[in-house]
């Protein structure tokens, strides 16, 4: 065993200690010994910076949607208070609050549509939450201005 661990090709190691023939003929072979193995890079993170918002913006932009859904839950649930059998469904889900704001600089009325397609209660609210998101891109761009105006001066 310790030849096989300090051998320089392990796959000849192997081959010599079992008595088998080599497979080929070529000096390296694609063991470990002969080839060192390359260092792996750990997995990135996904860069929410790209999304050109910043942590801070992007709680902001989430508490303001969560707020949102629950208005609109309470409003849905006031509705439904004569139907015994009514199950209401969910309303902003956080998979949708997060495709939202992923793509809130460039979001458009028809891209929204397509996001709440899904989601049948969503659907019906789709102005206000419309609404929320004009709001909330007008004031980010204009967080963005203020801080490169203030970067720009210092």
């Amino acid at each position: 065993m310790a030849e096989l661990i300090v051998s320089n090709c392990k796959t000849a190691s192997l081959d010599k200690l079992y008595q088998n023939p080599p497979l080929c003929d070529l000096p390296q072979c694609n063991c470990s010994g002969c080839i060192p193995e390359t260092c792996k890079r750990p997995p990135q993170r996904r860069n929410r910076e790209a999304h050109g918002l910043t942590k801070e913006m992007r709680e902001f932009a989430t508490k303001r949607f969560i707020n949102l859904g629950r208005n609109i839950f309470i409003a849905e649930a006031q509705s439904a208070l004569t139907d015994p059998f009514f199950v209401l469904p969910r309303v902003l889900p956080g998979e949708l609050i997060s495709k939202i704001i992923d793509g809130l600089l460039q979001l458009d009325f028809e891209t929204l549509d397509v996001l709440v397609s899904d989601e049948e209660i969503a659907k019906l609210h789709i102005m206000e939450i419309w609404t929320v998101a004009v709001e909330l891109r007008a004031t980010f761009q204009e967080q963005k201005a203020t801080s490169k105006m203030y970067v720009s001066v210092v």
